[in-house]
């Protein structure tokens, strides 16, 4: 399992290395777009439930940033192209996995 996910970061790594990052006009509107889904997802997902408010915003303060950082221009313009977040999907769980383990620990909770 360590391996697996050793290996799914590096392999997003080398990606976004090899991508355009996305502007600060696009990541402000990542960002901006992003964050009421991302608390209100918080809400209802079982860890997260019970999570005090500022924790929530803490938490998807970390995921979105972290997925904008990982997220390239070519990204973006496949998204609009095909009307789909699928094909970021990788970095967007390494953006949750992240964040998750960090808070966690920071919390006293792992």
């Amino acid at each position: 399992m360590r391996n697996l996910m050793l290996s799914l970061i590096l392999s997003i790594l080398a990606v976004t290395a090899n991508g355009t990052p996305i502007s600060e006009e696009d990541r402000k509107a990542f960002i901006e777009t992003a964050t009421p889904g991302c608390l209100a997802r918080q809400k209802e997902q079982l860890l997260s439930k019970s999570w005090a408010a500022s924790q929530k915003n803490e938490y998807c303060d970390c995921y979105i940033n972290r997925a904008a950082n990982l997220i390239t221009h070519e990204d973006l313009q496949h998204i609009t192209e095909t009307n789909s977040n699928s094909y970021i999907t990788p970095k967007l769980d390494e953006s949750d996995y992240y964040c998750m383990k960090m808070l966690l620990k920071k919390w006293g909770k792992i």
